[in-house]
């Protein structure tokens, strides 16, 4: 991920560590807590499996509109943007270009040492 985008969407990817049981949570900061809220809830595998093989499609069709998300959060991925929703509604746009890095750049931290819920 290039340093335009960190700086663009104050992206920071944290490594929290358990007072109670000293275990690791990968958590992502960024300027919109839906957009946090979506990744926080996406494993490396999933990321892989189910969610770039998404985008990579959105991306290559103009006529596309895939719906896909986490738990809490939906998504409608389009070539150009990527339109998240709560249970509110729709809360925050992202280009689907900066959303493909941004994910990947994620799932590449959750594979990072130490792994999420290990003890330190």
């Amino acid at each position: 991920m290039n340093q335009n985008i960190i700086n663009l969407y104050k992206i920071e990817f944290i490594n929290k560590i358990s007072q109670y049981d000293q275990k690791i949570t990968k958590i992502s900061n960024l300027k919109n807590d839906t957009f946090s809220a979506f990744l926080f809830d996406w494993n490396a595998d999933e990321i892989n499996k189910l969610l770039l093989p998404d985008i990579e499609e959105a991306l290559s069709s103009a006529t596309s509109e895939i719906e896909n998300g986490s738990e809490t959060i939906s998504i409608i991925l389009y070539q150009d943007k990527v339109h998240f929703y709560d249970d509110n509604g729709f809360t925050y746009q992202i280009t689907t270009k900066d959303f493909k890095e941004i994910v990947i750049g994620w799932r590449d931290f959750l594979l990072t040492p130490p792994l999420n819920g290990n003890k330190v």
